[in-house]
């Protein structure tokens, strides 16, 4: 009976370890979706309301603190017990979340846990109560209990870290500026950085050395997404 008990119980150790594997691999999705919205949202923000550094820091440590809270509830925690570096299921509480995939063997499942337990604690009736344990544990074995977990059920939340990723993309190509720039101003938190004007001026003169008191004609050539109606040369400013 002891193999038999044995390779049981390994049974239920397998789908405890798929069961933290599973948990890591959507954890993983939704710390990253969680992320990488915020960081859309953060960037997006600086951009455009230009915050003073004393803002700026407050709100680069909140999307540190979320992000790190994010990837430990989610990614170390599940991976910790994969692992068994820390307190994992019970074997009973593994067979009571495998009787709830398959109803058929939830009460024969933990009876026979019940039952060896029973056996230890009472060595004079031992022999019969590990007959009726050999019994159950035969009409287990063929049960697949891993399979109650579906790691491809994980696709179906992959939509949550696309949609950030590809507005991120989106900006990147169709407006480099927001994403570059934004970017640029939330992690330098404690600099203050002035918006950046949408233009900018080319000189196309190639000689700009005249006579004092001489007319001079400045060629330019402006580049950028908006255009100042005006445009002034500043005199006699070194």
């Amino acid at each position: 009976m002891g193999n038999s008990y044995e390779l049981l119980v390994a049974k239920i150790n397998e789908f405890t370890r798929k069961f933290y594997l599973n948990k890591l691999l959507r954890g993983s999705i939704y710390a990253a979706s969680v992320i990488l919205a915020l960081y859309l949202f953060m960037f997006v923000l600086v951009y455009y309301t230009a915050p003073s550094p004393e803002i700026k820091t407050f709100l680069f440590f909140s999307f540190l603190t979320v992000a790190l809270f994010a990837i430990a509830f989610w990614i170390v925690k599940p991976s910790l017990a994969y692992f068994k570096l820390s307190k994992t299921l019970s074997v009973e509480q593994a067979a009571t979340i495998i009787g709830n995939h398959f109803f058929n063997v939830k009460d024969r499942l933990l009876n026979t846990l019940q039952l060896k337990a029973l056996a230890d604690e009472s060595p004079q009736n031992s022999q019969l109560i590990l007959a009726g344990i050999d019994q159950k544990i035969s009409d287990l074995r063929p049960i697949p209990f891993a399979s109650a977990i579906n790691l491809k059920d994980n696709k179906k939340h992959v939509k949550y870290i696309l949609l950030p990723l590809a507005i991120i993309l989106i900006i990147g190509i169709l407006a480099p500026a927001i994403l570059k720039e934004g970017t640029n101003s939330f992690v330098r938190y404690n600099e203050e950085i002035l918006p950046v004007a949408p233009f900018s001026f080319e000189v196309l003169n190639k000689n700009l050395i005249v006579t004092q008191g001489d007319d001079v004609t400045i060629k330019l050539k402006l580049k950028g997404d908006e255009f100042p109606q005006d445009v002034y040369i500043e005199d006699g400013v070194n």
